[in-house]
């Protein structure tokens, strides 16, 4: 799901980080990533500029490249033991004003949220719906300001 995120922003322009714990994963990731681009051109299908998406993304195996990031979508395997380290690791590296959204379908955002003091949403991603789920710790005016002063 993470490759299909990260590949989808970078479509749309965004300047792209994917994380993953091995270098080996990461290779298989863009590999897979410039399979797609190459199967959508001959599908006829580009989707914002496929050609660039690959070079808009960068690889890498160390949390601390996430330095200067205002935006994450945590994208781990759906286990509360797995996600649970990764939001630690998250709120050290990345800015205080970095939004935190998890893609989640089984895990729910309070838990989630309550391993952070990061403003984190529950996201729901397919190709043509991004479903939000604020955490009610969270005021709506308040993570609307954050992703206005930070994406917009």
């Amino acid at each position: 799901m993470g490759v299909g995120v990260a590949e989808s922003l970078a479509r749309a322009g965004h300047e792209t980080v994917l994380v993953d714990v091995s270098d080996g994963i990461l290779a298989r990731s863009a590999s897979q990533i410039r399979s797609n681009v190459r199967f959508g051109r001959l599908l006829g299908y580009a989707g914002g500029d496929a050609d660039r998406a690959p070079a808009e993304i960068s690889y890498y195996t160390d949390y601390a490249r996430l330095g200067d990031v205002d935006f994450v979508i945590e994208s781990v395997t759906e286990r509360w033991d797995v996600k649970k380290q990764v939001y630690p690791l998250l709120a050290a590296a990345c800015p205080e004003h970095c939004v935190f959204a998890a893609n989640t379908s089984a895990i729910p955002i309070t838990r989630i949220a309550s391993a952070t003091l990061q403003v984190v949403h529950g996201t729901l991603c397919t190709p043509r719906l991004v479903r939000r789920f604020p955490a009610p710790i969270w005021s709506a005016g308040k993570i609307t300001r954050l992703i206005h002063q930070h994406l917009v």
